[in-house]
């Protein structure tokens, strides 16, 4: 069976964009929201943000605030994946390390808003306190053995 519902909403679809401003108007509203949140998230965290200003396109990395960048469980492929399936079913953030320390990047396009990186800052936050508590990283190491 072919889907031929893409093909039939592209005109609505351009339709859309052109009301919203274009893609001028777009692509500048992700650009101000990703450096906003992101600016948010690193003062709320007390960390930075990776990129300069004018190397951010519509994404951004910021610095988790993890006490020990290097514990083992960290490093374990599908460790990340499973504290967001585990804790948030419905949110990803996807988590990267980089020169000594680990980042999630975060992005914006024209449906989110500023709520979308308080939830963010919560989850994160909820996260890296469990794992800057020792308890937590050795309660659960079994199960990344």
């Amino acid at each position: 069976m072919i889907d031929y519902s893409p093909y039939l909403s592209v005109i609505d679809a351009l339709k859309f964009r052109r009301d919203l401003g274009g893609e001028e108007a777009i692509n500048k509203y992700n650009h101000e929201l990703v450096l906003r949140g992101g600016r948010f998230l690193a003062a709320q965290w007390n960390t930075q943000v990776l990129q300069e200003e004018d190397q951010t396109g519509n994404m951004i990395d910021v610095k988790l605030p993890l006490v020990n960048p290097n514990a083992p469980e960290l490093w374990i492929p599908s460790f990340w994946a499973d504290m967001f399936l585990d804790n948030y079913p419905n949110i990803y953030l996807p988590i990267h390390f980089h020169g000594g320390c680990w980042w999630v990047r975060l992005s914006a396009q024209i449906y989110n808003d500023m709520e979308d990186f308080a939830v963010a800052d919560k989850v994160i936050q909820e996260l890296c306190r469990r794992l800057n508590t020792k308890y937590y990283l050795r309660a659960n190491s079994s199960r990344y053995s």
